[in-house]
């Protein structure tokens, strides 16, 4: 999720450096912006353990604790651009990003979760114990912002939405503390993972991109963590301009 939050920043800052009508060059930009993110992120993930107090995050209205027990995710470099998009807006005055990414294959397995999350903005309450795994095909990420640029730099309209294939294999078990849940829910994604997927997607966006928006602000307001952007995107100087 942090990459994600940063490469959403990110490409808010270099749409805006775009004053001309180049939309291909904006659009290469941006899956460049990607590869580096995704780059950051090994594959396969392998953590034996991992335990995160949310709160510690500071996010405005996020709170809880989420720990995970040889956590192991495979496929994340293995990646296709299938839609990419930069634009101009006049009224008002501003860029439009829009990008999918699309993995062909995803794997990943925990042994055991433990997350009891909140996040007031949402009235969302996520909690439970139990294990996880899938082997999901076509699995793509969709983002898009808009960038305003009449009084300085501010990110607005973001948007994060998932989709799926296929699911080869999966398993949930004690989402909620609720087996009969978490078997209807297994169920569902193997008999029809795009259809399920989609079902959901409103409710991730919802969550995904309000605590995005709340992180790019932070970043904007010099409060953020500044390590993806010196990795993915050079010199300090054209990240005092965002």
């Amino acid at each position: 999720m942090k990459v994600i939050v940063a490469i959403l920043f990110v490409l808010g800052c270099a749409s805006a450096r775009y004053r001309g009508p180049s939309n291909r060059v904006l659009e290469s930009e941006i899956q460049n912006i990607i590869d580096c993110g995704l780059r950051l992120i090994p594959d396969p993930v392998d953590e034996p353990e991992a335990a995160t107090v949310l709160d510690d995050l500071e996010i405005e209205g996020l709170s809880g604790t989420a720990a995970v027990v040889n956590a192991y995710v495979s496929g994340i470099s293995n990646y296709e651009h299938t839609y990419t998009s930069g634009s101009i807006g006049l009224i008002p005055p501003r860029y439009d990003v829009e990008a999918t990414v699309t993995f062909p294959r995803i794997q990943a397995s925990v042994d055991n979760y433990d997350i009891d999350i909140n996040y007031a903005t949402t009235g969302t309450h996520i909690y439970g114990a139990g294990i996880v795994a899938f082997d999901a095909t076509g699995f793509s990420i969709s983002a898009s912002l808009s960038v305003h640029i009449l009084t300085g730099i501010s990110v607005q309209n973001i948007r994060v939405r998932p989709a799926l294939q296929g699911l080869n294999s999966g398993i949930v078990t004690g989402l909620y503390n609720d087996e009969e849940f978490s078997r209807q829910l297994t169920e569902d994604f193997l008999n029809d993972p795009a259809g399920t997927m989609a079902g959901y997607a409103d409710m991730v966006d919802q969550i995904a991109s309000s605590i995005a928006g709340k992180v790019v602000a932070n970043a904007l307001a010099g409060d953020g963590d500044a390590g993806f952007l010196d990795n993915c995107y050079g010199d300090a100087g054209f990240l005092d301009n965002c």
